[in-house]
């Protein structure tokens, strides 16, 4: 565990504020290890929370929101569409056995499904980086 993780941990514990390990690491993963940006972004995702009588957990996806990434889920698709193995830190498969397909015209659909979503490309780009940097350590 980093020390940016459990000092996560150590902040929302005092404040009261319910988180599991996977919000933890999406704090962590979206701020880019940025202590002071996870802290701004489990401000934000507790207030949101707190809005509703009772609270709403907070969950990874509030978190992406929050901090203006592409979600988990659209960047597998996209990556599984380059042909890129996509592997969860928290899963112990490595491989799935699945082919894909790895053509041009499936990428070509890809693309601009997410261009119609209105995603930023240099974001995706960044992020699918992030998750073949993961693969290749």
């Amino acid at each position: 565990m980093s020390s940016t993780q459990s000092r996560l941990e150590f902040i929302a514990e005092a404040e009261g504020v319910t988180v599991t390990p996977e919000v933890i690491f999406a704090l962590v993963s979206t701020s880019g290890g940025d202590l002071r940006r996870s802290i701004t972004y489990l401000q934000s995702a507790s207030r949101l929370s707190s809005s509703t009588t009772p609270p709403i957990p907070i969950t990874p996806a509030d978190i992406q929101e929050i901090a203006g990434v592409v979600p988990d889920h659209i960047i597998e698709g996209f990556a599984n569409a380059l042909g890129v193995d996509v592997v969860r830190p928290d899963s112990m498969d490595i491989d799935s056995g699945e082919s894909r397909a790895r053509n041009f015209d499936g990428v070509r659909k890809k693309v601009k499904q997410l261009v119609r979503d209105g995603y930023s490309a240099a974001q995706i780009l960044s992020q699918v980086r992030g998750y073949t940097e993961v693969l290749f350590m």
